[in-house]
């Protein structure tokens, strides 16, 4: 596949699967987060195909391909997100506490947050720039991944742990071979 189509967005709804399963650690679980079907295209295999094909022709992606999800933060609020060519934008939010549904306009405010109209290059960025709460669990998630793997799989305690008599032994005999 070209450069060209390689960069174009065809399949938006594995695409947004994909990304909001890697960063589940730092959103609402389902039903508040969750791929709105009936507001995305394509679906079957055949649009797929056929969108996949008009965009080798044509270059361009078809402005009909989008997916829509809920985006369930953990401040509490639920974002509806449109993936397209352009990127992850926030088209309307609704509150947990109120299940009002509010549309954008230049900004959404819900009970006691307010989230700007922008297009996002990622996911991630879009959450790393809406939600406190995402960016801390990204921390978390972040330092227990370099803990597991700084302890070969398993989390490492802030313990620092006296090497027994037999363990001193080996290692003052293995330097002592490292020396010869």
């Amino acid at each position: 596949m070209s450069s060209l189509t390689s960069n174009l967005l065809m399949d938006p709804i594995e695409e947004l699967q994909q990304v909001l399963s890697i960063n589940s650690f730092g959103l609402a679980p389902s039903p508040a987060t969750q791929i709105l079907l009936e507001n995305s295209f394509p679906i079957t295999d055949e649009d797929k195909v056929t969108v996949a094909q008009e965009a080798v022709q044509k270059g361009v992606t078809d402005s009909r391909v989008k997916c829509r999800a809920k985006v369930g933060l953990l401040e509490g609020d639920i974002l509806e997100v449109s993936l397209d060519s352009r990127g992850y934008t926030v088209s309307s939010v609704k509150s947990l506490a109120n299940s009002a549904d509010e549309q954008l306009e230049s900004a959404t405010s819900t009970t006691n947050r307010t989230y700007p109209v922008a297009t996002y290059e990622s996911l991630e960025a879009m959450l790393i720039g809406l939600s406190p709460a995402y960016v801390e669990a990204m921390t978390r998630e972040i330092t227990r991944r370099f803990e597991m793997e700084a302890g070969g799989g398993a989390v490492v305690e802030d313990t620092l742990v006296e090497p027994t008599e037999e363990e001193t032994k080996a290692a003052q005999a293995g330097s002592e071979v490292w020396q010869k």
